[in-house]
């Protein structure tokens, strides 16, 4: 377990990427992620505290897959919702984003060719917004 430096209880030691139970500064607690994006992140972040730096984690964890010819990226605190909210855009390619929530606020984000709305959702649960 580590604290939002990616620092461990023992001195000097610090942990990043699925070997770690990472403290997110935004979630709010303790989150374990196993995708490679986020190891790098937090990798970045554990390297500036052994350098003397005081950075947090905080980024909600996301990633990417490559589904036939359909890209999805997707970004979330990982422990459910209790609403969705599908959004079609008037592309060629088939569009769409996902909008999960709980409770009002906006826990996830799910896209296929509409980046914005993967970096807006990304802000979103990162901040405990509103479901848009």
């Amino acid at each position: 377990m580590t604290d939002q430096h990616l620092r461990a209880s023992a001195e000097d030691v610090f942990a990043a990427g699925d070997v770690a139970l990472a403290h997110n500064e935004s979630a709010g607690r303790r989150l374990p992620v196993e995708h490679w994006g986020e190891a790098e992140t937090m990798g970045a972040i554990a390297g500036s505290g052994a350098a003397g730096e005081q950075r947090s984690w905080r980024d909600a964890p996301g990633f990417w897959t490559v589904l036939g010819e359909r890209v999805l990226k997707y970004a979330a605190w990982g422990d459910g919702f209790s609403e969705s909210r599908v959004t079609f855009h008037d592309e060629p390619d088939g569009a769409f984003t996902v909008w999960y929530g709980k409770n009002g606020t906006t826990v996830g984000v799910l896209t296929h060719q509409a980046d914005e709305d993967y970096a807006r959702g990304t802000e979103l649960v990162e901040r405990g917004a509103a479901l848009p």
